[in-house]
């Protein structure tokens, strides 16, 4: 699903965990099995996916990964925010002033959550409460989605407030159609595969749930 050279309609997806692929981890390549919610909307919508989510993305993570996405010329773009509690970390020099996708995924930046960070002892209590302020971060955060809206502003795009659930950009974004809502925080564990946080038989009820709306957006919006 993964052949950009062909003339097939794409979809590009930039997102964190909730739509990840399991990358490779010598060469890069993404795989997702076809029940996951997201190939199953590619298939419906006959289109091969671009799936540039990474586990743990901010959303300055998911606006790089929107940055590079558009330069393959997405017919669809499906977005899914995430919580203003992440941060980044710098594991390598960065090569130029101007930070890219190609820096998350060549391992020099990390973004992941600010608590967990310091639950891992990467940064202290006293840090934490002196340099992470949550408020200030959505603020920041909102600035980013307002950078996604733009780019998006012309594109056949849907983009789901998902973990940013208190975010005051509300024009463009849509609060209804929920992942986390069927992640398995709240299922429990089940004795099925996942991937995305979310267990096949609730990709599936997702799905079900939540199809004909999607599809309707992106019928509606075609340009």
């Amino acid at each position: 699903m993964n052949n950009y050279t062909t003339k097939q309609k794409k979809l590009l997806i930039c997102a964190d965990s909730f739509c990840a692929p399991t990358r490779g981890k010598h060469d890069n390549t993404t795989t997702a099995p076809e029940w996951a919610w997201w190939n199953r909307l590619a298939k419906d919508l006959d289109a091969e996916v671009i799936n540039l989510a990474i586990s743990g993305a901010s959303n300055l993570n998911i606006f790089l990964q929107l940055e590079h996405g558009l330069q393959l010329e997405p017919d669809y773009i499906l977005i899914s925010l995430t919580s203003p509690q992440r941060i980044e970390e710098v594991l390598q020099p960065i090569p130029t002033y101007d930070i890219s996708y190609t820096d998350f995924i060549e391992e020099r930046l990390n973004s992941w959550a600010s608590w967990e960070r310091m639950e891992r002892k990467e940064i202290t209590p006293a840090v934490h409460e002196k340099f992470f302020d949550y408020k200030v971060s959505k603020r920041q955060n909102e600035l980013f989605v307002e950078s996604i809206l733009q780019r998006c502003s012309d594109k056949n795009s849907l983009i789901l407030a998902n973990l940013f659930h208190d975010c005051n950009v509300k024009e463009g974004i849509n609060f209804n159609i929920i992942p986390k809502e069927y992640c398995d925080v709240v299922t429990g564990q089940l004795d099925e595969p996942e991937i995305g946080h979310i267990h096949k038989s609730y990709h599936d009820k997702f799905y079900k749930d939540n199809k004909d709306a999607i599809l309707k957006y992106y019928e509606t919006n075609s340009k």
